[in-house]
């Protein structure tokens, strides 16, 4: 199996971290995309060395710029790595530009999508959404009432198990 991770930001690579580990210790094919959305070495760099993460097989360097602008340069820099990569999981961590360009060229390509939200690990029946008040990476405890839906919980077949996953 081949899963391709898409990050770009501090806190996603710290939820990169143990995910990059455990998929070190199978058979599977890891490939990290960092989107640059965090550029600078203290913003990123730091946090590869740091926490033993692999460099990225693939650096799209966008940069800043706007909202719409980081999410169109990510979300077009995507579609030639997605089309030569063909991984069988596209993994998208958290709630940023990269995140949702991550995801929308997958899903635009027929990529199947999973979602890496610890908060869904912390929590007893929900993820923490926007309409709670409070961000997805966020402890539950922050939210003044439930979800509505709840997330899934069950892993993709082949994941490495002990975490807990939110597919599309």
């Amino acid at each position: 199996m081949k899963v391709l991770s898409v990050v770009g930001a501090r806190p996603q690579l710290v939820k990169l971290a143990p995910i990059a580990a455990a998929f070190g210790e199978t058979d599977h094919e890891h490939v990290i995309v960092h989107t640059g959305q965090h550029y600078d070495a203290d913003l990123s760099d730091v946090f590869f060395s740091g926490l033993g993460i692999p460099d990225p097989d693939v650096h799209l360097g966008v940069g800043s710029g706007s909202h719409g602008v980081q999410t169109g340069s990510v979300l077009s820099a995507m579609d030639p790595v997605l089309e030569r990569e063909q991984p069988d999981w596209v993994l998208v961590y958290g709630d940023t530009n990269s995140t949702l360009a991550g995801a929308v060229a997958a899903v635009k390509q027929h990529f199947k999508v999973a979602t890496w939200r610890p908060a869904c690990a912390r929590s007893t029946g929900g993820c923490p959404r926007s309409t709670t008040g409070c961000s997805p990476t966020t402890p539950p405890t922050c939210c003044s009432r439930r979800p509505r839906r709840p997330c899934a919980t069950s892993r993709p077949k082949g994941w490495p198990s002990g975490r807990s996953w939110s597919a599309t």
